[in-house]
């Protein structure tokens, strides 16, 4: 996807690769600095630029030496209020000298929404859970209650959720959720590389397979899906698609009664 730069869109090559991804070989990529750490000298040896993701929280001073080898740092913000890539920006460039480009990245519902999909809408739902698809082990998770997840909360937005999707969505289902309820794929948000799927619990399984994707993508389920019929600015922009007033027949509905 674009990048805002200097007060317009440029053209951006970069991609973020989550932990458990695989690094295109001819791509400019953005690591985690856990990755970085474990495999430093083999990224380094890289051909392709390679970048450095950092999140509030993140301890880099054991990689000071490293940063000039970084042309980007992006920055995550988890969400628009919080202040904390401001303040590790402002350490990159006074307390380490870091001379390359910074970034800010977004995360959490900034890439459901980037891709059409917002992930509360006041005739679909008022609360949403975030949870990730495997653990540390790279298993599906024992420690979430997807009994509770499936009952009680209308959107479900998982990361690192591909793996597993499958088993995902028979839990899901099992516990009550709707096999047609809509899902969507959303992978390499935010970048040139993006791709949205467009699918339902019963079906995730076999299209994601079909259409070839791959992580890093956030998966979100829930009727609100269906907003990307009237919010997918994107597709409308590059891909002519014609977007629809009423994606959830509403109107229809309200006539009706």
């Amino acid at each position: 996807m674009p990048l805002w730069k200097n007060g317009a869109f440029v053209d951006n090559d970069w991609v973020i690769v989550e932990d458990d991804s695989p690094i295109p070989d001819d791509a400019p990529a953005f690591v985690g600095i856990e990755r970085w750490r474990a495999e430093r000298e083999a990224l380094a040896g890289r051909n392709a630029p390679i970048g450095l993701i950092l999140s509030p929280g993140d301890e880099w001073s054991d990689v000071v030496g490293d940063l000039s080898r970084f042309p980007a740092i992006a920055l995550r913000m988890p969400k628009f209020a919080d202040g904390r890539a401001f303040s590790i920006a402002r350490l990159l460039r006074d307390r380490d000298g870091y001379a390359g480009e910074i970034r800010a990245v977004g995360e959490n519902a900034a890439a459901a929404r980037y891709a059409g999909i917002p992930v509360t809408h006041r005739d679909t739902n008022h609360n949403v859970t975030f949870l990730t698809g495997h653990d540390a082990t790279g298993v599906m998770p024992d420690a979430i209650d997807w009994t509770g997840v499936a009952r009680s909360s209308p959107v479900i937005v998982m990361y690192m959720a591909m793996k597993h999707i499958g088993t995902i969505s028979a839990r899901l289902i099992a516990e009550g959720r709707s096999p047609d309820e809509p899902v969507a794929f959303v992978c390499n948000a935010t970048t040139a590389q993006q791709q949205v799927l467009e699918t339902t619990l019963a079906r995730a399984e076999t299209d994601v397979a079909g259409a070839g994707l791959s992580p890093p993508a956030i998966v979100v389920v829930g009727e609100v899906v269906r907003m990307r019929a009237a919010l997918d600015w994107l597709g409308a922009a590059t891909e002519g698609r014609k977007l629809v007033t009423d994606p959830l027949g509403s109107r229809s509905k309200d006539r009706s009664a």
